[in-house]
């Protein structure tokens, strides 16, 4: 459950750091990072699930789960605006910093991220509000009927969270639906012998549907368009 309700700020970070590390970032991912945000993820699940059956009142759980995904949730934004403005810059033709392949690509990637974790706040926010003010009602005296009301809306929010969570990534995630499609097509689900359209889509969402033997070419005439 925790690793659930941390989730963002750990994407929030890395996200943090790659703008950080804008400039060499797509090259030197400093993989270590990613090894240290899982590990203080772990410690801190650990830490919470033994203070939360051992404290006697879960209110305390409850405000830091609030405050540390109110502050993910603003701190996405700001990395977001951050990202965009670096987005503009590397559009302007006359400007006093030239940004490289590797850094424009880098700020897209920014920039979906941001988006994409702005969208899950929205859709499982709603889950986070049930399955927290659940925990609350564990704190009051009320009656046995509506602890159990809360333990059970509890449960089926966290239960939900699993499999939503997986459905949003999805919708919202071009690279998980490419890798699904590449399975699926490997085990033989889908046959389709003539070349499905493919997506290509600007930094900002503009997309564009055309074939396969065409995206080289429409790559390259936007990558001339924008760097002429």
């Amino acid at each position: 459950m925790i690793l659930f309700l941390l989730g963002t700020p750990a994407v929030v970070f890395e996200r943090f750091l790659a703008t950080y590390f804008l400039e060499d970032y797509d090259r030197n991912p400093r993989l270590y990072f990613g090894y240290i945000i899982v590990t203080c993820q772990l410690l801190f699940a650990a830490l919470a699930s033994y203070t939360f059956h051992t404290a006697n009142s879960t209110i305390p759980h409850v405000v830091v789960v609030i405050v540390v995904n109110g502050c993910s949730a603003i701190a996405n934004t700001v990395i977001r605006h951050v990202n965009l403005r670096h987005y503009k810059r590397s559009m302007k033709r006359k400007h006093i910093r030239s940004y490289t392949l590797g850094e424009r690509y880098q700020i897209a990637e920014n920039i979906h991220i941001c988006e994409f974790v702005f969208k899950c706040i929205l859709w499982i926010g709603f889950l986070n509000i049930i399955s927290t003010l659940a925990l609350i009602v564990d704190n009051i005296d009320v009656a046995i009927i509506y602890q159990n009301v809360a333990v059970i809306l509890f449960n089926y929010c966290l239960l939900t969270y699993g499999f939503l969570i997986a459905f949003v990534m999805y919708w919202y995630n071009d690279r998980w639906q490419i890798e699904l499609k590449r399975i699926l097509k490997s085990l033989h689900m889908r046959r389709n012998s003539e070349p499905a359209p493919v997506s290509v889509k600007s930094t900002l969402g503009v997309e564009t549907n055309i074939n396969k033997e065409l995206q080289g070419p429409q790559y390259f005439l936007m990558l001339r368009k924008e760097w002429s």
